[in-house]
Formats: structure tokens, sequence, C-alpha cells
């Protein structure tokens, strides 16, 4: 089968699933919260095109939960 790269509609709904997972593993382990909004969502999009979703996790995991784990501590 060969490589099909994703467009941005269905990368965007990747990003959107990945992030509220995140919210709500954060919320369950610390019990806060917090949003984000479409710049995130389109800063991700705009880093995870050219490698498609195996990027996503990367940019999640060396970008966003380093900052969520600051917040948890404050």
């Amino acid at each position: 089968m060969p490589y099909r790269m994703l467009d941005d509609a269905m990368l965007r709904a990747i990003i959107e699933q990945k992030l509220e997972q995140l919210r709500t593993r954060y919320r369950e382990a610390t019990g806060k919260q917090f949003a984000f909004d479409a710049g995130i969502i389109d800063a991700m999009l705009s880093r995870c095109r050219a490698a498609g979703a195996r990027e996503i996790d990367n940019v999640l995991m060396n970008e966003l939960v380093g900052t969520l784990a600051q917040w948890a501590l404050e």
C-alpha cells in the first residue's frame, strides 16, 4: 500500500484529539484544567505537515508536556 500524506483537515482532527486526551489526563492527575486555542492547533499543524501524524506526539512531548508539568508544580 503506498504512503499517502494526510491532508490538513485530518491532521487537525488528530491534533485536536491528542490535545483533548492530554487535557483529560492532566485534569485527572492534577485536578487543574487548561484550555488551548486555535493558535496552538495551527502552530502544531504547521510543524507536523512535513512529517505527518507521527510528529504530533513528538511535538506534544517535547514542547507542551514540560510546560504542563511546571504548571502542575505551581
